[in-house]
C-alpha cells in the first residue's frame, strides 16, 4: 500500500451532548497530583564548591570564615555563632569521614573541608546558603542533599529550597574583603554589596525539609525535592538546636549536592482541572497510516513542557454520541464498553511554544483519544494546563472535540509511557 498521509485542519466536527435519558458519566475532578520524585535523571551538580573543598573561606566581621561562594545567615542578632571550616585540627569535621587517626586536612586525597559554625552555651537558628543562576529549567525537579553533623540530637536540622531564587538582597558598605570572590554579576573580586545576614522570616517560596534530630556526633544526609518556577534557585542549610546548653553548640555542613530529578514516572502531574485551556492551541494532528504513527502539534502562549496522554480504542467502541439510540440499544452498548489502557509520550520539560508530540502504534482503523499537556509557571507555582479532549479516526483522518468531562472514563489513569 502507498503511503498516505492525512492532515486535518482544527475544526471541531463533534461535541459530545448526553440526553437527560443518558448515563451520566464522571464530572472534572482532581485526580492528584504525584509525590514528588526522589531518583535522578542528571547526576550533575549544580552547585559551585558543593563539598566545601575548594578551599577558599572568606572573612566576614566579626571572625567569621564561609566556604566561598557560599552566604551566611542567622535569625538572630544576639545569638549569632561562630562561623568556621570544620576541617580545622581542634575540629576535625568533615564528610565522608577520614579513616581513624587521620586528619580531614591531611588525606592522601586532598584537605577535606566543611562549613561549621559554632555557639558557646546559647542556641541559635543559623545556616548557609547560595544562589544558583545556572542550568535551572522552569517546571522542573531538583533535589538538594546535604550532610550534616551536630554536638547534640535535637538540633532541628533542615535543608530548604527557594523555588523563586529568592536571596537576601544585597546591600552597600561593606569592603572587598568582606563578601565572596564573585556574586555573580561579572566581578572578579568582591563588589562591596554584602548582604546583611539576618532574617527576620523566610518568604513562602521556601520549601523545607521535615526538621531531623537525628543522633549526635553522626553525619547525616537531609534531602529536600522543590519545583523551579523560573530559571533560577537557591539552596539553604539550617540548624536551630531546642535548648541552650553547657560548653559549645556546634552544627556542621559538607557534600552538598543539587541534582535534577524526573516527575514520578516521567508523568506530568495531573491538571487540576480538565476544562480546556486557552493557554493551549492544538494546530494540528497528521496521520501516517503506513507507519501507524499520529503527530500532534500545538502551541502555548508562554513557554512551557510538552506531554500527550491518549487511550487506542477499538472500532465501534461507544466514544461518539450515544442520544441518538433508544435504551434498548444504548444500556448493552455502554455495558460492552471497557477503557482502554491510557499511555503517555515522553515528557520533554523544555520551555517552548510549539510543541509536537508523535504517538506509535496506532493501527488505521483505531481510533486516538487524547489531550495535549503543558506545564507552565503560575505565579510562585507551576500548574499544568490541559487541551481539549480530542477524538482522532486514523482511517478518515477525522478530528472530534469530546467533553472533557470524559476524561476520567476515556483516559483511565493509571497513565504509562507509550510501548
Amino acid at each position: 500500500m502507498s503511503r498516505r498521509i492525512a492532515s486535518i485542519a482544527l475544526v471541531a466536527l463533534l461535541a459530545i451532548v448526553l440526553s437527560a435519558g443518558s448515563v451520566a458519566l464522571a464530572q472534572p475532578h482532581d485526580l492528584g497530583s504525584p509525590d514528588l520524585a526522589t531518583s535522578s535523571t542528571d547526576a550533575t551538580n549544580l552547585l559551585t564548591n558543593g563539598d566545601m573543598d575548594d578551599g577558599i573561606f572568606y572573612w566576614r566581621p566579626t571572625n567569621h570564615y564561609v566556604a566561598f561562594p557560599w552566604f551566611e545567615w542567622w535569625a538572630n542578632h544576639l545569638t549569632i555563632p561562630e562561623y568556621i571550616d570544620g576541617s580545622k585540627v581542634n575540629h576535625n569535621q568533615c564528610y565522608p569521614e577520614p579513616p581513624p587517626g587521620m586528619l580531614c586536612q591531611q588525606l592522601p586525597t586532598g584537605a577535606n573541608h566543611s562549613q561549621g559554625y559554632i555557639r558557646w552555651g546559647l542556641a541559635f537558628d543559623a545556616g548557609i546558603y547560595q544562589p544558583v543562576t545556572s542550568g535551572i529549567e522552569q517546571c522542573t525537579l531538583y533535589t538538594f542533599t546535604a550532610w550534616n553533623r551536630n554536638d547534640g540530637d535535637t538540633y532541628r536540622a533542615q535543608v530548604g529550597i527557594d523555588v523563586s531564587g529568592w536571596i537576601i538582597p544585597l546591600g552597600g558598605g561593606s569592603g572587598e574583603w568582606n563578601c565572596p570572590p564573585d556574586l555573580g554579576d561579572g566581578d572578579v573580586i568582591g563588589d562591596s554589596e554584602c548582604p546583611n545576614p539576618h532574617i527576620a522570616s523566610f518568604p513562602g517560596t521556601t520549601k523545607w525539609s521535615a526538621p531531623s534530630n537525628h543522633p549526635a556526633f553522626t553525619w547525616k544526609d537531609i534531602s529536600i525535592t522543590a519545583e523551579a518556577v523560573g530559571p533560577k534557585l537557591s539552596v539553604w542549610t539550617r540548624s536551630a538546636p531546642v535548648l541552650a546548653q553547657p560548653g559549645p553548640q556546634t552544627t556542621y555542613w559538607d557534600y552538598a549536592s543539587l541534582v535534577r530529578v524526573p516527575f514520578p514516572e516521567d508523568r506530568l502531574p495531573t491538571p487540576l482541572s480538565w476544562a480546556p485551556s486557552d493557554f493551549i492551541s492544538v494546530t494540528s494532528v497528521t496521520a501516517d497510516l503506513d507507519a501507524g504513527t499520529a503527530s500532534i502539534t500545538w502551541t502555548t502562549s508562554a513557554p512551557a513542557s510538552t506531554q500527550v496522554w491518549y487511550a487506542i480504542h477499538p472500532p465501534n467502541s461507544p466514544i461518539t454520541p450515544t442520544s441518538g439510540l433508544t435504551h434498548t440499544v444504548y444500556f448493552p452498548v455502554i455495558a460492552s464498553f471497557r477503557p482502554p489502557s491510557t499511555y503517555m509520550t515522553p515528557l520533554d520539560t523544555t520551555p517552548l511554544l510549539t510543541h509536537q508530540a508523535t504517538i506509535s502504534g496506532v493501527p488505521a482503523g483505531q481510533t486516538l483519544v487524547f489531550v495535549a499537556l503543558s506545564r507552565r509557571p503560575d505565579g510562585m507555582a507551576c500548574r499544568t494546563e490541559s487541551s481539549a479532549l480530542y477524538e482522532f479516526t486514523m482511517a478518515s483522518g477525522l478530528l472530534a472535540t469530546l467533553d472533557s468531562a470524559h476524561i476520567p472514563i476515556l483516559l483511565p489513569e493509571p497513565v504509562t509511557l507509550q510501548p
